[in-house]
């Protein structure tokens, strides 16, 4: 009887889920975070603590890093990039649920479990390697860091139109962003939940 071989990784593929993924997390952590400064001053009434919304975000990043790497090892990369996506998600639908209800202390919450998408964002570099041919790792980590930045360019341009998504909605000023931060990481959690397959990192 013949030695079953098993079947060749989906290399092109996975690579071409992780670009899109990352195009949408980019569009996801920029659009939010391009106004989160003006948005926190604005909730709180003070200025100063405008400052206080990227350092929320990048302390959640650092909270939920070597968790997600845990997770990495344990389920496979997909499994940590779903996770962290999926957190920011949540963390983006707080943020519009606090702004909207004037509750500035969660505004804080949020952002700091917006900061997972970030995180993820970084896990992916990794995986581009980890799915690449055999000496063409760094070839797929620059076409995915490039599809990061074309989507963290991207996400600033559509603060406006996000805007005036939200004022349609009844949310406050400059929390609309925020839905196409949600809906950018709610499509990319699913889709490396659903597509991509990774081994153990």
């Amino acid at each position: 009887m013949p030695r079953r071989t098993a079947a060749p990784p989906r290399r092109g593929l996975s690579l071409g889920i992780l670009i899109v993924n990352q195009l949408l997390a980019g569009v996801g952590v920029a659009s939010g975070m391009a106004l989160a400064a003006i948005l926190v001053a604005d909730q709180t009434g003070v200025v100063a603590m405008g400052g206080l919304a990227q350092s929320s975000s990048v302390l959640g990043a650092a909270l939920v890093a070597i968790p997600l790497a845990r997770l990495a090892v344990r389920s496979g990369r997909h499994v940590a990039l779903a996770t962290g996506y999926g957190c920011a998600c949540l963390g983006a639908v707080l943020v519009i649920a606090a702004a909207a209800s004037g509750w500035p202390v969660l505004v804080f919450l949020g952002l700091a479990a917006f900061g997972a998408g970030a995180a993820a964002g970084l896990q992916a570099r990794f995986a581009a390697t980890e799915i690449a041919a055999p000496g063409f790792a760094a070839r797929s980590m620059s076409l995915v860091l490039w599809a990061t930045t074309i989507g963290s360019v991207a996400g600033p341009l559509l603060s406006q139109t996000g805007d005036e998504l939200g004022r349609t909605l009844g949310l406050p000023p400059l929390v609309g962003p925020f839905i196409f931060s949600g809906i950018a990481f709610a499509v990319s959690s699913i889709l490396v939940a659903a597509l991509l397959r990774t081994p153990p990192a």
